[in-house]
């Protein structure tokens, strides 16, 4: 319950998670917890193409709104990616960043509403199938899947939290470890 909270307040409330639409929510949390809110909110930002402030405001939400969420999500998890691979830390861990990364990603699209039509296209005749297990379209339930998902992001976390206490000795030594 305790770490919960502390997920709660200094990263999910930082980046307005409950605001954000589904999957974009999920896809920044768990950026913010790896890599913290203010750099997670600033490269949503560059991706919706809003001021970087580092803070996610009525402007950067509207924007998310009106993006095509799938596509942000790709975007970000992308920059993610190409962010990751510029630390100097990446030869330890890229094979765990990259797993985590890809997992979010998957994920974070699961959750995205379905692409919006666009207004040139007609729409088709028949309608795709949609299945329950595989979407939802109430905002509750997609709150309630953001919420598995963060639990899951904090499995994930402890795993890599742990990977990171491994290599601590030879971060801060020197010592060359295998």
């Amino acid at each position: 319950a305790q770490v919960a909270k502390v997920y709660r307040k200094h990263y999910w409330d930082k980046v307005k998670g409950d605001d954000l639409p589904s999957g974009i929510d999920y896809a920044v949390f768990d950026f913010a917890v790896n890599s913290g809110p203010t750099r997670a909110a600033k490269f949503l930002q560059e991706v919706l193409r809003v001021a970087v402030d580092g803070k996610i405001g009525p402007q950067t939400l509207a924007a998310a709104r009106r993006a095509n969420a799938a596509d942000v999500i790709q975007a970000l998890c992308d920059k993610r990616m190409a962010f990751l691979r510029g630390l100097k830390n990446w030869p330890t861990f890229h094979k765990g960043w990259t797993s985590r990364v890809a997992a979010v990603r998957a994920v974070a699209l699961e959750m995205a509403p379905a692409k919006p039509a666009q207004a040139q296209k007609p729409a088709p005749s028949v309608p795709e199938p949609q299945t329950p297990e595989t979407r939802s379209t109430e905002p509750g339930d997609a709150k309630a899947g953001a919420l598995v998902a963060v639990l899951v992001a904090l499995a994930a976390t402890a795993a890599m939290v742990w990977e990171w206490l491994a290599s601590l000795p030879c971060d801060l030594l020197g010592i060359l470890c295998n």
